[in-house]
């Protein structure tokens, strides 16, 4: 079994009197797109920091690949693409001059350095803005520049904080296939995001951090899974209003003119007599379905103390 692109063991980060990680441990998963989820202050910025060797860990320690990132920084950012949430670009450069500049610092042999650019504006779907002068770009196009720079020296792994920043939905579109074709070529990405339907849509791993700790580090079904004490059921009808029975053990979350939703643990015993009763009384009932939470929804429930202590 290959070892874990990214592995972070007991990282430690304080600020002053501010303890921004706290024994925060993680794998990350060789070939997998893993989101990186928490509030604002959670010390995802600075756990991305450390992995792109931006940052020094105050105790506890960190690879890529292997390779520590405190003691061998160069090999682990020629092995990575790091994308920072706030950086500045050269004004008055375009953007395929930018990118011919990484071409050499990466030290990309001369007669392949076009190529690599032009590649990298291909995947990043930059055609557009390769011409044009940095200061003329949006907030999106910046991001999306940012990109093809991050990918400019083909590195196997891709570290990106809040990529999606900036980007509207037709370009959160087209990042989301960037990020699956560069995947599918054997890349890993570990990015942060405060869009979780997007990460729903394509992240295989998730590492969730709360107030500096990691509160869970694995698959997304895996962690539904730890998060999802009872499952919601929806029980829909032909226009009449649907009431629970005393008997069943299950609380109501949300109704409607025509629908319940109801959450509890439900034995298929438990499911039909409810709809036998129903039926009993004249309802015409259209559907008794599960209703699979929204990853929003589960992360809500794994950090929901922290706003029960700020009231």
């Amino acid at each position: 079994m290959s070892e874990p692109a990214i592995t972070a063991e007991r990282l430690l980060k304080r600020y002053g009197n501010v303890t921004a990680l706290r024994d925060a441990s993680f794998a990350v998963t060789q070939g997998t797109i893993t989101g990186f989820v928490g509030r604002n202050g959670a010390g995802k910025t600075t756990t991305l920091k450390i992995a792109a060797t931006l940052l020094d860990a105050d105790d506890g320690n960190c690879r890529v690949l292997g390779s520590d990132v405190h003691r061998e920084p160069n090999i682990v950012r020629n092995r990575i693409g790091f994308l920072p949430d706030l950086f500045e670009l050269p004004a008055t450069l375009t953007l395929r001059e930018y990118l011919g500049i990484f071409t050499e610092l990466y030290g990309i042999p001369r007669g392949d350095r076009q190529k690599r650019a032009e590649t990298a504006i291909q995947l990043t779907r930059t055609e557009d803005l390769a011409g044009r002068r940095m200061h003329a770009l949006s907030r999106g196009e910046q991001q999306r520049a940012g990109l093809a720079r991050a990918i400019i020296h083909n590195p196997d792994i891709l570290i990106l904080d809040e990529p999606a920043s900036g980007l509207d939905p037709h370009a959160r579109v087209e990042l989301k296939e960037l990020l699956r074709l560069l995947r599918e070529r054997g890349k890993t990405v570990f990015l942060s995001s405060h869009v979780l339907s997007d990460l729903e849509e394509i992240c295989d791993e998730l590492v969730v951090i709360k107030r500096g700790n990691v509160i869970f580090s694995g698959t997304v079904s895996g962690f539904r899974q730890q998060m999802q004490s009872s499952m919601r059921w929806r029980v829909r009808t032909a226009g009449k209003s649907v009431t629970m029975p005393g008997h069943l053990k299950a609380e109501v979350v949300a109704a409607g003119s025509n629908y319940i939703e109801v959450e509890g643990d439900l034995s298929p015993g438990d499911r039909a007599r409810w709809i036998a009763d129903l039926v009993h009384r004249g309802v015409d009932v259209c559907e008794l379905s599960p209703q699979q939470s929204t990853l929003e929804q589960e992360f809500a429930r794994a950090v929901e103390d922290e706003e029960e202590a700020a009231s």
